[in-house]
């Protein structure tokens, strides 16, 4: 079992990840990100909310159209 301490490393290198593979590609999904991370739908799109909250990403398009793009200038 992780403890709560073991917790953040994790999140932080999920979050590390997907700026990553925006980084090189332009954008993300969804999909691209439950590839990349191996999570089921709603953990992704809860760690993509919460980096559009952070201000790291912002959404581009709706529903089955969204994606995630840097919202920070590179």
């Amino acid at each position: 079992m992780y403890r709560q301490a073991d917790k953040k490393p994790i999140k932080k290198d999920r979050q590390e990840l997907i700026f990553a593979y925006v980084r090189e590609n332009g954008s993300i999904s969804n999909k691209e990100a439950r590839e990349i991370l191996c999570l089921a739908e709603s953990t992704t799109k809860r760690i993509l909310n919460r980096m559009v909250q952070d201000g790291t990403l912002t959404v581009r398009g709706e529903r089955k159209a969204r994606v995630y793009v840097s919202a920070i200038e590179l």
